[in-house]
């Protein structure tokens, strides 16, 4: 009998419920979860062979040359670009290309694929889902500020993630430039990260700029982490565009009333309208946009109203329709 294998690099992810982005692949097509960290190649097969396989990630040779082994195969690359290097990049889309559909997850990345070498006809644009509704409710804002330091109406600008690529630096500079507190959510420390997962942590010394107004807080609760969400007055990321393929965080942030501030690239370009956009190196640019925002409450209204609409056609039973359509096109239910 022909069953559905999620075959993805690990799991469970950190993100749960309605946003676990692999879990819900495996939810509506009632697929079983294949995590290929802790099985040989031979247990992989065993697993696939034969079945329909949707495979999430970048691993070679696993889970990527999985659509050797499968009857009818998905990919949704969790990234920008087929390779990083052009050789790398000719000897994946030779691989890809095996794939019955590739899913990219913004337009940036559907171009990038074509302009590497997949074939235009297998890719499909589908996109993440956020559970839109639970950031309309949340609270818990003044409650964070207090617990923080933050004041009852004093603008701060958050920023979720520390790890390398997310040049939080560029940030720490650009908050202390433009006179406007900075809280910065992430892992920080070994024991805050499972295992295998160091790679989540921050670069050392680059947490170096922590004062009074450069707030670390390490890892937080859910709980606080959406608390957080509903006291923001800014949401920053200057993330290289090898770090984003369509960042959460952005889309809950926006859900939840935070003014965007984003890098200029296209993964991005669903903001275009109601953001601020800078270049993802340049602290001065983004001191700019944050004194915008602190300086032009009108302005920020207007983008956070904008950006509000941009998140909800992301919520989770939108997106959800689209993949139930896609899988009974492809034959997976």
């Amino acid at each position: 009998m022909v069953t559905t294998k999620i075959v993805v690099p690990f799991y469970p992810i950190d993100v749960k419920g309605k946003e676990d982005y692999l879990g819900f692949t495996a939810d509506i097509t009632g697929g079983e979860m294949v995590p290929v960290a802790n099985l040989s190649k031979t247990q992989i097969i065993k697993k696939i062979i034969g079945q329909n396989i949707h495979v999430h990630g970048r691993g070679l040779p696993f889970p990527e040359t999985s659509c050797l082994f499968a009857k009818r195969k998905i990919y949704t690359p969790h990234f920008n670009v087929v390779g990083v290097t052009k050789k790398s990049s000719v000897l994946r889309s030779k691989l890809w290309n095996r794939y019955d559909k590739i899913i990219a997850l913004t337009n940036y990345a559907k171009k990038n694929f074509v302009n590497e070498g997949i074939n235009p006809k297998k890719i499909e644009r589908l996109t993440l889902a956020i559970d839109y509704q639970k950031y309309q409710k949340i609270g818990g804002g003044k409650k964070f500020r207090k617990k923080f330091g933050l004041g009852s109406r004093e603008p701060f600008v958050l920023v979720i993630g520390l790890r390398q690529g997310k040049n939080t630096d560029v940030m720490a500079k650009a908050c202390m430039k433009a006179g406007v507190k900075c809280v910065m959510v992430g892992a920080t420390e070994k024991s805050h990260v499972r295992p295998g997962f160091e790679w989540l942590l921050p670069p050392k010394n680059s947490l170096q700029w922590e004062n009074d107004r450069i707030i670390v807080t390490g890892l937080i609760s859910n709980k606080d982490l959406l608390a957080a969400f509903d006291a923001a007055t800014i949401y920053a990321n200057s993330s290289n565009h090898t770090f984003e393929c369509f960042s959460l965080s952005t889309y809950q942030c926006a859900a939840s009333g935070a003014a965007l501030c984003l890098p200029d690239f296209g993964v991005f370009d669903a903001f275009k309208g109601c953001a601020l956009f800078h270049n993802n190196k340049s602290p001065d640019q983004l001191a700019a946009n944050i004194k915008k925002y602190v300086s032009n409450k009108s302005l920020l209204r207007n983008n956070v109203k904008k950006a509000k609409k941009v998140a909800k056609d992301h919520d989770y039973d939108k997106v959800r329709r689209t993949y139930e359509e896609f899988y009974q096109r492809m034959g997976y239910i």
